[in-house]
């Protein structure tokens, strides 16, 4: 009868421990997706900043366009 106690008590800290275990990679893999996350913001962050000034760049062009134009054909 002891001996079979010990093995449930010997079973059950096996079973603790690997459940420690698994919440410690559980909690890695959380912290390696919230970084790969914030590196995605910051990515979208910079390519709408770039997307904005190239808006800003292609609306000056057009301008440009319409001024030589204007320029062209009053010539």
């Amino acid at each position: 009868m002891e001996a079979l106690l010990k093995q449930m008590l010997d079973k059950l800290q096996q079973i603790e421990a690997d459940g420690k275990d698994r919440h410690f990679e559980v909690i890695q893999r959380l912290d390696r997706i919230e970084s790969r996350l914030e590196t995605v913001y910051e990515q979208v962050a910079k390519n709408s900043e770039a997307g904005h000034e190239i808006a800003a760049t292609v609306q000056d062009h057009e301008t440009d366009i319409r001024l030589i134009k204007k320029l062209l054909t009053n010539q």
